[in-house]
């Protein structure tokens, strides 16, 4: 979602050892390319031997006085833990800093909502809730309805709802994403969408990403849920896609009914 400043250690890695597989003629001609790689590598051996005492004192510091490489270093470090929510955060303190939250945006819940929010409450570090183990699964099931669609002449209604998403999405980039999606019926628009509730008929392909799609808003509220059980908080805040929404309400209301959800527009 956010453009990636520090390189991407683990596929920077893997060329490396592939490239040493293959030969030392590739190692001849890509020179540069090998030498830079070695760089990372060194870059990554240093992140992983610094002791957690020096990275907690990193977190600790003020947000307004972490400097460019701190910021760069910590969005390493939790590359590295395979944290990709504070990778994302610390990443993009590293390239555009405190004071410029929220005035860099790539049109998502990340740069408009999250990070900025993360900021003015200077939050060191923000949680994942995300799952994504079928996405894969997901977007096969989404290309083989969206070929059933094509075919039986429901493609119509698809289109439509896509108009409709694509008129908010050009509100959402002058107004900003998040007055725009917390609106009721754009929340309804994306979850039809992403479910394939726009259809009219019944579509195997089109019912088996519907279940991937339930699943995934299933486990997101079962992460939600283990950690704000777990903590202290009086209350949390989380920042979703708008096409989530009513999925999470459902699996909350059906699983965990002693939480309380308010959404952003009844407050």
């Amino acid at each position: 979602m956010i453009q990636r400043v520090f390189p991407s250690i683990g596929a920077r890695l893997g060329f490396f050892v592939t490239v040493m597989l293959i030969g030392y003629i590739v190692v001849i001609v890509s020179g540069v390319a090998v030498y830079n790689l070695i760089d990372e590598a060194n870059k990554t051996l240093r992140i992983l031997s610094i002791p957690e005492e020096e990275i907690r004192a990193f977190k600790k510091n003020d947000l307004n006085e972490l400097v460019c490489d701190e910021a760069k270093l910590l969005a390493a470090y939790y590359y590295c833990q395979f944290d990709y929510a504070n990778y994302q955060y610390y990443s993009y303190l590293s390239r555009f800093g405190v004071r410029s939250a929220g005035k860099h945006s790539n049109r998502t819940e990340n740069t408009d909502l999250s990070i900025p929010l993360a900021i003015q409450m200077d939050i060191r570090e923000i949680r994942s809730m995300d799952d994504q183990t079928y996405m894969k699964e997901y977007h096969d099931y989404w290309k083989a309805c969206s070929v059933t669609t094509d075919s039986d002449g429901e493609i119509k209604y698809f289109k439509k709802e896509l108009r409709k998403a694509s008129f908010y999405d050009v509100q959402g980039f002058l107004f900003g994403v998040g007055k725009m999606v917390n609106k009721e019926k754009v929340a309804a628009l994306y979850h039809g969408l992403n479910s394939f509730e726009f259809r009219k008929t019944n579509c195997e392909s089109c019912d088996k990403g519907n279940y991937y799609w339930d699943y995934r808003n299933k486990k997101m509220a079962n992460n939600i849920a283990k950690q704000v059980l777990a903590g202290n908080e009086l209350r949390s805040v989380v920042v979703v896609g708008a096409g989530h929404i009513y999925g999470l309400i459902d699996a909350f209301e059906r699983d965990f009914p002693e939480i309380k959800v308010k959404l952003y527009r009844d407050l």
